[in-house]
Protein backbone atom coordinates (compact mmCIF):
# COMPACT_ATOMS: atom_id res chain seq x y z
CA UNK A 1 0.00 0.00 0.00
CA UNK A 2 1.16 3.36 -1.07
CA UNK A 3 1.83 6.16 1.63
CA UNK A 4 -0.98 8.58 0.07
CA UNK A 5 -3.23 5.41 0.53
CA UNK A 6 -2.78 4.83 3.88
CA UNK A 7 -3.13 8.25 5.07
CA UNK A 8 -6.56 8.17 3.58
CA UNK A 9 -7.48 4.62 5.32
CA UNK A 10 -6.00 6.49 8.48
CA UNK A 11 -7.98 9.80 7.72
CA UNK A 12 -11.67 7.44 7.23
CA UNK A 13 -11.17 5.23 10.19
CA UNK A 14 -10.56 8.79 12.43
CA UNK A 15 -13.92 10.13 11.08
CA UNK A 16 -15.96 6.88 11.71
CA UNK A 17 -14.21 7.11 15.57
CA UNK A 18 -15.63 10.65 15.31
CA UNK A 19 -19.37 9.52 13.94
CA UNK A 20 -19.83 7.35 16.49
CA UNK A 21 -20.50 9.07 19.93
CA UNK A 22 -22.90 11.22 17.56
CA UNK A 23 -24.41 8.26 16.43
CA UNK A 24 -24.92 6.77 20.30
CA UNK A 25 -25.95 9.88 21.09
CA UNK A 26 -28.83 10.03 18.88
CA UNK A 27 -30.07 6.89 19.26
CA UNK A 28 -30.57 7.04 22.97
CA UNK A 29 -32.38 10.49 22.94
CA UNK A 30 -34.19 9.51 19.68
CA UNK A 31 -36.85 6.67 22.14
CA UNK A 32 -37.35 3.51 19.47
CA UNK A 33 -39.77 1.94 22.03
CA UNK A 34 -43.61 2.73 21.75
CA UNK A 35 -45.40 0.26 23.84
CA UNK A 36 -44.33 0.90 27.53
CA UNK A 37 -42.15 -2.39 29.10
CA UNK A 38 -41.04 -1.61 33.01
CA UNK A 39 -43.76 -1.01 35.76
CA UNK A 40 -43.00 2.62 35.76
CA UNK A 41 -43.65 2.64 32.27
CA UNK A 42 -47.08 1.45 32.06
CA UNK A 43 -48.00 3.86 35.61
CA UNK A 44 -46.95 7.03 33.31
CA UNK A 45 -48.78 5.64 30.38
CA UNK A 46 -51.84 4.99 32.51
CA UNK A 47 -51.86 8.39 33.72
CA UNK A 48 -50.88 10.04 30.09
CA UNK A 49 -54.27 7.61 28.71
CA UNK A 50 -56.42 8.95 31.65
CA UNK A 51 -55.53 12.47 31.07
CA UNK A 52 -55.73 12.66 27.30
CA UNK A 53 -58.70 10.28 26.45
CA UNK A 54 -60.69 9.03 29.36
CA UNK A 55 -60.90 12.43 31.94
CA UNK A 56 -62.70 14.07 29.07
CA UNK A 57 -64.91 11.03 27.61
CA UNK A 58 -65.94 10.73 31.56
CA UNK A 59 -66.94 14.63 31.18
CA UNK A 60 -68.71 14.25 28.46
CA UNK A 61 -70.52 10.61 29.51
CA UNK A 62 -71.27 12.38 32.73
CA UNK A 63 -73.08 15.43 30.79
CA UNK A 64 -75.26 14.03 28.82
CA UNK A 65 -76.61 11.86 31.56
CA UNK A 66 -77.43 14.58 33.65
CA UNK A 67 -79.28 15.75 30.47
CA UNK A 68 -81.19 12.92 30.69
CA UNK A 69 -81.77 12.70 34.16
CA UNK A 70 -82.79 16.57 34.30
CA UNK A 71 -85.42 15.90 31.22
CA UNK A 72 -86.43 12.79 32.84
CA UNK A 73 -87.51 14.74 36.46
CA UNK A 74 -89.03 17.39 34.32
CA UNK A 75 -91.19 14.84 32.72
CA UNK A 76 -92.24 13.38 35.84
CA UNK A 77 -93.03 16.78 37.73
CA UNK A 78 -95.00 17.46 34.34
CA UNK A 79 -97.36 14.48 35.38
CA UNK A 80 -97.64 14.95 38.64
CA UNK A 81 -99.08 18.17 38.14
CA UNK A 82 -101.33 16.96 35.63
CA UNK A 83 -102.43 14.35 38.05
CA UNK A 84 -103.36 16.66 40.10
CA UNK A 85 -105.32 18.96 37.61
CA UNK A 86 -106.84 15.53 36.56
CA UNK A 87 -108.18 15.18 39.70
CA UNK A 88 -109.40 18.86 40.07
CA UNK A 89 -111.60 18.25 37.04
CA UNK A 90 -112.93 15.09 38.81
CA UNK A 91 -114.03 17.05 41.95
CA UNK A 92 -115.90 20.15 39.31
CA UNK A 93 -117.53 16.24 37.94
CA UNK A 94 -118.70 15.54 41.66
CA UNK A 95 -119.53 19.33 41.72
CA UNK A 96 -121.51 19.27 38.39
CA UNK A 97 -124.69 21.54 39.67
CA UNK A 98 -122.64 24.42 39.94
CA UNK A 99 -121.99 24.04 36.46
CA UNK A 100 -117.66 24.76 36.06
CA UNK A 101 -117.50 22.95 33.29
CA UNK A 102 -119.96 25.06 31.32
CA UNK A 103 -118.39 27.79 28.51
CA UNK A 104 -120.37 31.17 29.77
CA UNK A 105 -122.00 32.57 26.91
CA UNK A 106 -124.45 34.57 29.47
CA UNK A 107 -125.20 35.82 33.12
CA UNK A 108 -124.30 33.04 35.71
CA UNK A 109 -127.13 31.18 36.88
CA UNK A 110 -128.07 31.77 40.36
CA UNK A 111 -126.79 29.80 43.38
CA UNK A 112 -127.59 29.13 46.32
CA UNK A 113 -125.02 30.28 49.23
CA UNK A 114 -124.03 27.23 49.68
CA UNK A 115 -123.15 26.30 45.94
CA UNK A 116 -121.54 30.06 45.86
CA UNK A 117 -119.29 28.74 48.89
CA UNK A 118 -118.79 25.58 47.22
CA UNK A 119 -117.50 27.45 43.54
CA UNK A 120 -115.14 29.57 45.79
CA UNK A 121 -113.14 26.70 47.59
CA UNK A 122 -112.66 24.57 44.21
CA UNK A 123 -111.46 28.21 42.51
CA UNK A 124 -108.83 28.61 45.19
CA UNK A 125 -107.44 24.82 44.30
CA UNK A 126 -107.43 25.59 41.11
CA UNK A 127 -105.57 29.01 41.75
CA UNK A 128 -103.03 27.03 44.31
CA UNK A 129 -102.93 24.58 41.59
CA UNK A 130 -101.91 27.28 38.75
CA UNK A 131 -99.60 29.33 41.07
CA UNK A 132 -97.48 25.48 42.19
CA UNK A 133 -96.93 25.00 38.37
CA UNK A 134 -96.15 28.52 37.58
CA UNK A 135 -93.33 28.21 40.62
CA UNK A 136 -92.55 24.65 39.35
CA UNK A 137 -91.91 25.07 35.93
CA UNK A 138 -92.62 28.80 34.23
CA UNK A 139 -89.04 30.72 33.56
CA UNK A 140 -88.24 33.50 31.99
CA UNK A 141 -85.93 31.73 29.33
CA UNK A 142 -87.57 28.24 29.00
CA UNK A 143 -85.73 25.84 26.94
CA UNK A 144 -87.75 23.77 24.15
CA UNK A 145 -88.39 20.84 26.52
CA UNK A 146 -89.85 23.17 29.54
CA UNK A 147 -91.79 25.76 27.48
CA UNK A 148 -93.60 22.16 25.75
CA UNK A 149 -94.19 21.48 29.34
CA UNK A 150 -95.70 25.19 30.44
CA UNK A 151 -97.66 25.64 27.47
CA UNK A 152 -100.24 23.50 28.19
CA UNK A 153 -100.39 25.10 31.55
CA UNK A 154 -100.85 28.29 29.93
CA UNK A 155 -103.81 27.23 28.07
CA UNK A 156 -105.71 26.22 31.29
CA UNK A 157 -104.96 29.63 32.88
CA UNK A 158 -106.35 31.46 29.77
CA UNK A 159 -109.28 28.65 29.25
CA UNK A 160 -110.86 29.63 33.53
CA UNK A 161 -109.64 32.96 33.22
CA UNK A 162 -112.48 33.83 29.73
CA UNK A 163 -115.21 33.05 33.06
CA UNK A 164 -116.58 36.34 34.52
CA UNK A 165 -117.09 34.26 37.83
CA UNK A 166 -113.19 33.47 37.87
CA UNK A 167 -111.95 36.05 36.89
CA UNK A 168 -114.74 37.99 39.83
CA UNK A 169 -112.68 35.62 42.36
CA UNK A 170 -109.28 36.02 41.08
CA UNK A 171 -108.58 39.26 42.83
CA UNK A 172 -109.73 37.57 47.18
CA UNK A 173 -107.90 34.41 45.55
CA UNK A 174 -104.27 36.01 44.78
CA UNK A 175 -103.90 37.47 48.28
CA UNK A 176 -101.21 36.52 49.56
CA UNK A 177 -100.09 34.24 46.66
CA UNK A 178 -96.87 34.47 44.70
CA UNK A 179 -96.23 38.22 43.68
CA UNK A 180 -94.96 36.99 40.34
CA UNK A 181 -97.42 34.36 39.62
CA UNK A 182 -100.58 36.69 40.46
CA UNK A 183 -98.71 39.67 38.51
CA UNK A 184 -98.46 36.37 35.69
CA UNK A 185 -102.26 35.40 35.62
CA UNK A 186 -103.83 38.76 36.39
CA UNK A 187 -102.29 40.17 32.91
CA UNK A 188 -104.00 36.80 31.76
CA UNK A 189 -107.34 37.38 33.39
CA UNK A 190 -107.09 41.36 31.89
CA UNK A 191 -107.22 40.51 27.71
CA UNK A 192 -110.75 39.27 28.98
CA UNK A 193 -112.16 41.83 30.74
CA UNK A 194 -115.15 43.76 28.96
CA UNK A 195 -114.58 47.34 28.60
CA UNK A 196 -117.39 47.85 31.04
CA UNK A 197 -114.93 46.02 34.28
CA UNK A 198 -111.97 47.71 32.82
CA UNK A 199 -113.96 50.74 33.57
CA UNK A 200 -115.18 50.41 36.98
CA UNK A 201 -111.77 48.67 37.93
CA UNK A 202 -110.09 52.21 37.05
CA UNK A 203 -112.87 53.98 38.77
CA UNK A 204 -112.07 52.08 41.98
CA UNK A 205 -108.56 52.83 41.94
CA UNK A 206 -108.61 56.46 41.30
CA UNK A 207 -111.40 56.25 44.72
Amino acid sequence: MSLQGYAQKEDIGRAGQNQLPTARFLHQSIPCRVIPTTPLEWVEFSFYFVETFALPFGILVFAIERRKQRQADEEELYQRLSDAYLNFLKLVLDNSDLQLLRKQSGPAAELSPEQMERKHVLFGILVSLFEQAYILVYEEKMNKQTRRLWSSWEDYMTEWCQRTDFRVALPELLQGEDPEFSAHIGRIAKEFEPRSEKTSQAVEKKA
